[in-house]
């Protein structure tokens, strides 16, 4: 049937962690061969697959049709598809088994979403120290800025170097009363441990520092 209903019973949330928020990841037979970790993103308008896993499948670019329309994401950042193609796609095993022509957009491995615009400044900036004792403490303003309006900024910022918080140990002391954040949970509900997240070696690493930052600083 094309609207069988999919339910899920209780046995299936056995060695399940609760609350379950996990991606869907699955594998799919995709024109006879056994594409794993297919995430199944129900907020997408598109079915991707990546330049990497259509080689894999040992497929001709003589198969590929023109695509016109970029993707664009969350971000408004645009990626424009190699071609789109219609493949077999095989769900299940036999008897529960269903097989339907899918049309892919195939793009090159990268996320959209993960793309960074950096902001360039409209000027060209100078850095200005603001501690004669430590020359890491400073700013930056425009080098066309009014001689006058210069040094009276400048002048400003040095008088009020006290009010600067120039890493987490400067901001020692705040009080619960102006800001502290609690998790609304039931003091009956017992606790469940998140299963471990891997990281690359050097992000790892970065998490730490910051991590221990904080716990200096008596953050966390």
């Amino acid at each position: 049937m094309d609207k069988q209903a999919i339910t899920f019973m209780d046995e299936d949330a056995e060695r399940v962690h609760h609350p379950y928020d996990d991606a869907i990841v699955i594998t799919l037979l995709i024109a006879d061969y056994m594409t794993r970790r297919v995430l199944v993103d129900n907020g997408s308008s598109a079915d991707i697959l990546y330049y990497p896993t259509f080689q894999q499948i040992r497929l001709g670019r003589d198969q590929l049709r023109v695509v016109n329309s970029p993707l664009v994401g969350f971000g408004g950042m645009k990626v424009q598809p190699i071609g789109t193609i219609t493949l077999p796609v095989v769900v299940g095993a036999y008897p529960q088994q269903i097989t339907k022509d899918v049309n892919f957009l195939m793009v090159q491995t990268m996320n959209i979403e993960e793309r960074r615009v950096v902001a360039k400044p409209t000027e060209a900036l100078e850095d200005i120290p603001l501690d004669k004792n430590n020359l890491e403490r400073y700013t930056r303003v425009g080098v066309d800025m009014e001689k006058k309006t210069k040094q009276d900024l400048v002048q400003f910022l040095k008088k009020s170097i006290d009010v600067f918080a120039w890493s987490h140990e400067d901001m020692l002391g705040i009080d619960s009363s102006v800001i502290t954040h609690r998790l609304n949970v039931y003091p009956s509900s017992k606790p469940i441990r998140q299963k471990k997240r891997v990281f690359a070696p050097e992000r790892d690493n970065a998490i730490k520092e910051e991590v221990q930052k904080l716990t200096v600083a008596k953050f966390i």
